[in-house]
């Protein structure tokens, strides 16, 4: 099992994760590099809107300082 979070965490950080999908699938099954694909490309979805939405948060609530702050200076 550690092994395979190990790898699962290689595929979302190094560039040449496709050399390890071959390598899987020349020893193990064909069929081996949909799954790979499909955790790929799962992973950069959710990630991606992870992160938009926590920079969205910190955007919001820099504009909401900013407004805050006007409003009790003047």
């Amino acid at each position: 099992m550690a092994v395979s979070l190990v790898t699962l965490f290689e595929l979302t950080v190094v560039n040449n994760w496709f050399i390890v999908m071959n390598g899987y699938a020349t020893k193990v099954h064909a069929a081996s590099r949909a799954y790979f694909v499909l955790f790929y490309l799962f992973t950069m979805v959710v990630l991606t809107i992870v992160v938009a939405s926590v920079l969205e948060a910190f955007r919001f609530r820099i504009q909401y300082k900013k407004q805050t702050t006007k409003r009790d200076g003047n």
